[in-house]
């Protein structure tokens, strides 16, 4: 590769995973449904976003220690268990960030 010109990594990989964008799609789409299926139950939506955002997390590190970096078996990073956690947890999150917006906006527009 010559200096100065720029291969795009996106580009890239796009045949080998033709469902990653669809596949993130329904994950957060669940977190949205599963949320909007709890919106008359603020108290048990909010522990149950809490509980899918940091015990998603907590289990793909743990996951992630128990191959570490240098590990024979490689590095599990890539693996699609911790890589699903990891979104679970993001899903949940942003979420309940978008439902916390239009919430707002809907108490706005009734003032």
């Amino acid at each position: 590769m010559r200096a100065g010109s720029l291969q795009p990594s996106i580009g890239m990989n796009r045949g080998q995973y033709p469902n990653r964008g669809v596949r993130r799609c329904v994950v957060f789409g669940a977190a949205l449904g599963l949320r909007w299926v709890l919106r008359a139950r603020p108290q048990r939506r909010d522990v149950i976003t809490v509980g899918l955002s940091a015990g998603g997390l907590i289990l793909a590190g743990a996951a992630l220690s128990r191959h570490p970096w240098r590990s024979v078996d490689g590095y599990a990073g890539h693996s699609a268990g911790v890589q699903l956690l990891a979104l679970i947890s993001l899903a949940a999150l942003a979420a309940s960030v978008t439902m916390q917006t239009a919430e707002r906006s809907e108490e706005e527009r009734r003032q």
